[in-house]
């Protein structure tokens, strides 16, 4: 689950609770990617700044947050 957080941007702001849930939805985001160990930084970057830009806007759903990672990357689960 830590490997999201070294895509947090300096005015990203989210509490404890938030970043379990954020950490949850990348993980369950990534783990979905076919060869997922092998992704380039692009793609898990891109990934975690929509979850971010997401859980900002008040999306504190981990499923809708997986899927709108996915959906930025022209994929679904």
């Amino acid at each position: 689950m830590g490997q999201v957080f070294q895509f947090i941007r300096p005015f990203d702001v989210f509490d404890p609770p938030t970043l379990t849930i954020l950490g949850k939805a990348y993980d369950k985001a990534l783990a979905s990617l076919h060869d997922y160990v092998r992704q380039p930084p692009i793609v898990r970057e891109t990934m975690a700044i929509r979850i971010f830009e997401l859980a900002s806007q008040g999306e504190c759903d981990p499923e809708r947050l997986c899927q709108g990672a996915l959906i930025s990357l022209g994929s679904r689960l």
